[in-house]
């Protein structure tokens, strides 16, 4: 349950960075488009893209964890089923002996 909010915490802090950025790649399209100087609005634009990019592999990784975490529930799900089965067949072999 815990590991559940961490990720979503995770991805939702994620998704705010790349909304931050797009508004820092939005100001600086304002700045190219007021008349500031065009290579350092061109600069500014890519570093935003690149944060907007490494939040994207943020909440990449976050959603794999995630997978992962579902893949690992899954799979103690089936242990449990085969530990009811062998249950079963224990009763069902105990039934048949009595």
């Amino acid at each position: 349950m815990v590991l559940e909010v961490w990720l979503a915490l995770e991805v939702w802090l994620a998704l705010e960075v790349v909304w931050l950025a797009l508004e820092v790649v939005w100001l600086a399209l304002e700045f190219l488009w007021s008349g500031l100087e065009v290579w350092l609005t061109l600069e500014v634009v890519w570093l935003a893209l690149e944060v907007v990019w490494l939040a994207l592999e943020v909440v990449w990784l976050a959603l794999e964890v995630v997978w992962l975490a579902l893949e690992v529930v899954w799979l103690a799900l089936e242990v449990v089923w085969l530990a009811l089965e062998v249950v079963w067949l224990a009763l069902e072999i105990a039934w048949l002996s009595l």
